[in-house]
C-alpha cells in the first residue's frame, strides 16, 4: 500500500486534530514524531482501534498532539517555505 502526500492528513493536521494514520508513502513524512501517531501495518484493525481507545483516554495528548500537527503544517506546506526551497534549488542550478 502507497500513499502520496496526503491533503486530507494536511487538512486535519491544520485544523490542530490529532491523526492516526498509517506510515505509508507520503503520510510519514507528514506525521513527524510527536504531530501524531503512525500505525506500521494498514490492515491490523485492531492495532487501529486500540490506539484510537488510548488516545481517547488521554485528552490532553490529544491537545497536544493536535497544537503541533497545526504548527508543523504552517512550518512546512504554508507560506515561504516552497519559495525557498525553488530558490534555492534554482541559485545552485544556475552555479552548477
Amino acid at each position: 500500500m502507497v500513499e502520496g502526500f496526503a491533503l486530507t492528513v494536511a487538512e486535519a493536521m491544520w485544523k490542530s486534530k490529532a491523526v492516526v494514520a498509517s506510515g505509508v508513502g507520503g503520510i510519514a513524512k507528514q506525521v513527524t514524531p510527536g504531530t501524531g501517531l503512525l500505525l506500521s501495518d494498514p490492515t491490523d484493525l485492531l492495532l487501529f482501534g486500540r490506539t484510537l481507545l488510548g488516545l481517547l483516554a488521554l485528552p490532553q495528548e490529544i491537545t497536544t498532539l493536535g497544537s503541533r500537527a497545526h504548527q508543523r503544517v504552517l512550518e512546512t506546506y504554508v507560506g515561504d517555505e516552497h519559495l525557498e526551497h525553488y530558490a534555492r534549488l534554482l541559485a545552485w542550478l544556475i552555479t552548477a
